[in-house]
């Protein structure tokens, strides 16, 4: 135990001549320096300036600051831009989908009393090709009520996601963990590939 306190208090001895001959140095330099450099000189400006040290005169440190923090600022707006618009887009292909514009339909077999059917939405929906997106719902058919529960969606590349059901949408169908696995499989994706 002596041994290892004998090397941290050598540790902290050093440490502390480390920063007293630095303090030191720098106080040094620092005088050599303001002997050479006039005090209005712009070398301390820029000093000031990327030591993070500005003060209220340093006005073209804080400008550079200004524009750094403009130049932010834009970057950031372009990105939300973008994602404005990838978001709209998404949007309106939603809204088209959901007004049946372009979405093909397909219906599979049932489950539970409830049909399964498949929502498509292609590039190309004349000629079914080049699928962007196919959704699939379980349907009960109530004297046109048709009320329905989203199980899940289908990307452009294969994927298949599941998309969450609440507690209501399970009650209203009174399927279990399991009923809701056994749709998802039964989605008639093959109709829309």
């Amino acid at each position: 135990m002596k041994i290892i306190s004998k090397y941290v208090g050598r540790a902290l001895l050093l440490s502390v001549l480390t920063i007293v001959t630095m303090a030191a140095g720098s106080l040094i330099a620092y005088a050599i320096a303001h002997k050479f450099i006039p005090p209005n000189d712009p070398f301390w400006t820029d000093a000031r300036c990327a030591l993070g040290l500005p003060t209220q005169q340093d006005v073209k440190c804080i400008q550079v600051e200004i524009d750094a923090a403009v130049q932010r600022g834009k970057e950031i707006e372009a990105k939300l831009n973008a994602d404005i618009r990838a978001q709209t887009i998404a949007k309106e292909a939603a809204e088209r989908a959901a007004a049946g514009n372009d979405m093909v339909f397909e219906s599979g077999d049932a489950h539970n009393g409830k049909t399964l059917v498949v929502g498509a939405l292609y590039s190309d929906s004349a000629a079914r090709s080049g699928l962007l997106v196919a959704y699939c719902w379980a349907i009960e058919d109530q004297g046109g009520l048709d009320p329905r529960v989203p199980l899940a969606r289908r990307e452009a590349d294969g994927r298949i996601v599941p998309l969450p059901v609440d507690a209501a949408g399970m009650a209203r169908f009174q399927w279990s963990a399991a009923d809701l696995e056994t749709a998802r499989n039964l989605c008639p994706w093959s109709k829309v590939s």
